[in-house]
């Protein structure tokens, strides 16, 4: 058949003008429903028509189905003369042995075109026997048997093995049981979309003396944690056992998702503080997020603004002071210079580094005034 040129996740509209009108409401239903630990893409949409006009009238096209971290794709083949009947599947050729048990596939013998979730659950369906397929692979190896039948009780575990019976890799997928939902509304409104981290097991040998693990997580908690990077995991050693691993890494996110929510609140009650001490001067305030304030200050005639930066990892980062002038400017910027060597302890109360802060910045005063009358111009 002809290929249409419907892209990835192709847009409702494309996919109603390419395919059969009985098909569409099949195919819509399997990209919004993300019920299956991700979005199903459709690629390849074209028609078994050889000739002519196609619009309206492709009956085929390719479900790149979400799956241990990746995708698995399957051709759906309609017939276009005959769009109510259910469809044949084409699996992919390193999944030629992959045999489905028919009688499994419920959605095959009650198929109605009329009902959009038709498809969808036969994709279901189809998974529940490829998830079949893959174990009676891994199966076959008694320590990586052990490591997913100790795992699955409690987790949602997909796994992938090479089909050879002497030397297998098997790669296993495990959803991280972490509460996201308790960051605080500035990270939900600066790091937009939904939050899921799943941890990524390779073993090399079906002994598991050697592995290699990483995190996937989704690209608004890449920009909280900067990047999967900064997640350092736990040491795997050859007595090491997935059970006793995945809440180890649990308890490393989590951690880490805490620690930013520690954080929130420590820099609320340091602007507090702030504020009790010198709310009568204060220019303006974050009250999002709570990292920036900055306040109008004078100190022997001579007026200034005193900024003040937090950062995510505020009491542990020391906070940046910097100081600039209402009178001059360098290069048509106010004049600001950033004060390094602020004092600070963030084992101490907030009142007491304030205090340290506050003398520190009156002690460079008379260096950065000279410093402006030496290289700034008059605003």
């Amino acid at each position: 058949g002809r290929v249409v040129d419907v892209s990835v996740c192709g847009s409702s509209s494309s996919l109603g003008r390419s395919l059969h009108p009985l098909l569409v409401p099949l195919v819509e239903e399997c990209q919004r429903n993300d019920t299956i630990n991700g979005t199903i893409a459709v690629t390849g949409v074209k028609s078994s028509k050889l000739d002519g006009p196609t619009e309206g009238i492709c009956d085929r096209f390719t479900l790149a189905v979400p799956y241990c971290g990746t995708h698995i794709k399957w051709e759906i083949l309609f017939d276009r003369l005959h769009p109510s009947l259910p469809p044949d599947i084409i699996c992919s050729s390193e999944d030629e042995s992959f045999d489905p048990d028919l009688d499994n596939l419920k959605s095959l013998a009650e198929w109605d075109v009329n009902k959009p979730t038709c498809l969808f659950h036969l994709v279901e369906e189809l998974l529940a026997e490829y998830r079949k397929y893959q174990y009676s692979i891994l199966s076959a190896h008694q320590r990586l048997d052990f490591e997913y039948t100790t795992l699955k009780e409690n987790n949602n575990v997909d796994i992938h093995c090479t089909p050879d019976l002497h030397q297998p890799t098997a790669k296993f997928h495990i959803p991280l049981n972490v509460d996201f939902s308790i960051f605080p509304v500035y990270l939900k409104k600066e790091n937009p979309g939904d939050y899921y981290a799943a941890l990524t097991v390779l073993f090399k040998t079906p002994t598991a003396s050697k592995i290699e693990a990483s995190v996937l997580l989704s690209p608004g908690l890449e920009r909280i944690f900067g990047g999967k990077e900064t997640i350092k995991l736990p040491k795997w050693n050859e007595d090491t056992y997935l059970m006793d691993y995945v809440p180890a890494v649990n308890k490393l996110l989590q951690d880490k998702v805490d620690y930013l929510i520690q954080s929130f609140v420590k820099r609320k009650e340091y602007f507090a503080s702030l504020l009790s001490v010198l709310g009568q001067a204060v220019l303006e305030y974050d009250t999002e997020s709570y990292k920036k304030i900055a306040f109008l200050l004078e100190f022997q005639g001579f007026s200034f603004i005193a900024h003040i930066k937090l950062s995510d990892y505020f009491p542990k980062d020391i906070p940046l002071v910097s100081i600039s002038s209402i009178y001059h400017k360098l290069d048509e910027q106010p004049l600001q210079v950033n004060l390094n060597t602020s004092p600070y302890n963030h084992q101490l109360e907030p009142d007491e580094n304030i205090r340290k802060t506050m003398n520190y910045i009156q002690h460079m005063l008379p260096q950065f005034r000279e410093m402006c009358k030496s290289n700034g111009n008059f605003l």
